[in-house]
């Protein structure tokens, strides 16, 4: 899977956010082009056709959360 991660340089706080997203994705081996101007172009092409798989692993914590939500909503603690 190929991810390109665009950001809208004004306003609403996009480039901070960004910030901390580029250099997470880089030590993830992540490929990182900051701008995609014509000089850009060959990396491009060779983000484009490689096969770079990066894996990760993202536990599934459906349940728990699911679990936490009902028992802090269900049976709220005594306030007596």
């Amino acid at each position: 899977m190929k991810i390109l991660y665009g950001i809208q340089g004004t306003g609403n706080g996009h480039i901070m956010r960004a910030r901390e997203v580029i250099p997470a994705l880089q030590q993830m081996g992540v490929a990182v082009i900051k701008t995609l101007n014509l000089k850009e172009k060959p990396a491009i092409r060779h983000w484009l056709m490689t096969d770079q798989n990066i894996n990760v692993y993202y536990p599934d914590q459906t349940a728990l959360i699911l679990s936490q939500i009902i028992e802090e909503n269900v049976n709220p603690p005594s306030v007596f």
